[in-house]
């Protein structure tokens, strides 16, 4: 009995990539995604987490600590399998993926990214 905590998982330092801790760590000069350092651009601040594997900076967006060539960090979010439904025409092969998605808007196009890579893109319809 007692305070035996045994199936606790034990995690090394932020900076151990043997028994990293999970998930992305930011500091004022550094990010870290599971123990492994990233490369920050000059300038590039505001580090969010959105959860999932993704994260975001005022300049990029990334996916577990790579960053995602040419996604938008002003309106890049995250979707759930369920609310693709509500926002993509034709989702039936979005919602099959399984997965959290991200999304963004370039001009008024919608980009759609599948464990960051872009997988499909929603132009609006021509008049």
């Amino acid at each position: 009995m007692g305070n035996n905590q045994s199936n606790v998982p034990k995690f090394g330092s932020v900076y151990s990539t043997e028994s990293a801790r999970p998930g992305y760590y930011f500091g004022k000069k550094q990010a870290i995604y599971k123990g492994t350092l990233m490369d920050i651009l000059p300038d590039e601040n505001s580090f969010k987490k959105l959860g999932y594997s993704y994260a975001k900076s005022n300049k990029r967006v990334f996916y577990k600590g790579v960053p995602i060539p040419g996604a938008n960090p002003i309106t890049f979010d995250t979707v759930t399998r369920n609310k693709v439904k509500g926002l993509i025409k034709n989702s039936e092969k979005l919602e099959k993926l399984n997965s959290v998605l991200g999304t963004d808007f370039k001009g008024n196009s919608r980009n759609i990214y599948y464990r960051g890579n872009l997988v499909y893109t929603e132009h609006p319809p021509t008049v």
